[in-house]
C-alpha cells in the first residue's frame, strides 16, 4: 500500500477529506508502519511489503529480514538474515541454507 495523504484543505470549505475518511487513512497508514517491524520469536522482524491480507504475525514469511540472538537466555549467537521460505521456523532453521540466508553473524565465544 503507498501512504495515503489526508486531504486537509482549509477549514469548513468543504473541499477536504470528511473525518470517517481521514481516520480510515489514518489507520491504514499506521498499519503499514507498525506491519513492517515487530518482535516474533525473540527476534526483531523487518518486512520489505505490507500485504492486507495478512493480519497474523504468527509466522515467519518469505523476504522477512531478522535479526536477533539464536538463544535469548544464553547470549551467544547474534544472527541477522532473510528468511528465504514463509514458515521458516527460528531458531531451529537458522543454520539450514535452504531456509534462511545469513547476512551477519556475531558469536560470543
Amino acid at each position: 500500500m503507498a501512504y495515503r495523504e489526508i486531504n486537509r484543505s482549509e477549514p469548513n470549505d468543504g473541499l477536504g477529506d470528511d473525518a470517517r475518511t481521514w481516520a480510515g487513512k489514518t489507520n491504514e497508514n499506521f498499519k503499514e508502519v507498525f506491519s513492517r517491524g515487530f518482535t516474533l520469536s525473540g527476534f526483531l522482524v523487518s518486512r520489505i511489503t505490507y500485504d492486507a491480507t495478512e493480519t497474523s504475525f504468527d509466522a515467519f514469511k518469505e523476504n522477512d529480514m531478522v535479526r536477533g540472538w539464536e538463544d535469548s537466555t544464553v547470549k551467544d549467537r547474534f544472527i541477522e538474515g532473510i528468511v528465504l521460505v514463509s514458515g521458516c521456523v527460528l531458531p531451529d532453521d537458522i543454520d539450514d541454507a535452504t531456509k534462511f540466508l545469513i547476512t551477519n553473524e556475531t558469536l560470543n565465544a
